[in-house]
């Protein structure tokens, strides 16, 4: 018999073995080794394809099914319970996208004494780092242009910006009841 190669395999090494011999009829089989592959997992997010969690690498062969199960991370989610696909020997990375949890974000714009000036609700997403502007109110200053705040969870996220009151100058004149001084 001839020898073959085949993608995914190591060529043959050896002797033909005959392993069986029926009316004249001669079977020769080869025995080849599956080359084994480094797959890498990849977890991302949907969002932006930032990793959301260390990769991890599976040794597979070529044909061999993979079943990776899926991670619960803190601020994403995902359809599935677990991902299967085929080695072809041709993919040597395999990405999971989680999709960020959309986020409240309550922001209270505090005045002097803890007066509250305005409240608002922004939306944005788990694991992004947003601005937040500050507002302008008569009588008062703001610190800077915007606050940055990072989202680190999914649930209460409250954020309170705090004004400056402005100090005026002022002359007291004291008169009489004509006005004079």
């Amino acid at each position: 018999g001839e020898i073959k190669k085949f993608e995914g395999y190591h060529d043959y090494e050896g002797e033909a073995i005959t392993i069986v011999v029926i009316d004249d009829v001669h079977t020769i089989d080869y025995y080849y080794t599956a080359i084994e592959y480094e797959v890498v997992i990849k977890h991302v997010s949907a969002r932006d394809n930032s990793v959301v969690l260390a990769s991890e690498t599976k040794t597979v062969c070529i044909d061999q099914e993979i079943t990776v199960y899926t991670k619960t991370i803190d601020g994403y989610s995902i359809n599935n319970q677990f991902v299967k696909f085929i080695m072809d020997g041709v993919t040597v990375e395999y990405t999971i996208s989680y999709n960020p949890v959309e986020v409240n974000i309550n922001v209270n714009h505090i005045g002097y004494e803890g007066r509250v000036l305005d409240t608002e609700l922004v939306q944005s997403w788990y694991g992004l780092t947003i601005r937040i502007p500050y507002k302008i109110f008569t009588g008062y200053s703001s610190p800077s242009d915007y606050f940055t705040y990072t989202i680190s969870n999914e649930k209460n996220n409250l954020v309170n910006l705090s004004y400056i009151p402005n100090r005026y100058d002022i002359t007291i004149h004291h008169v009489n009841e004509n006005r004079v001084k």
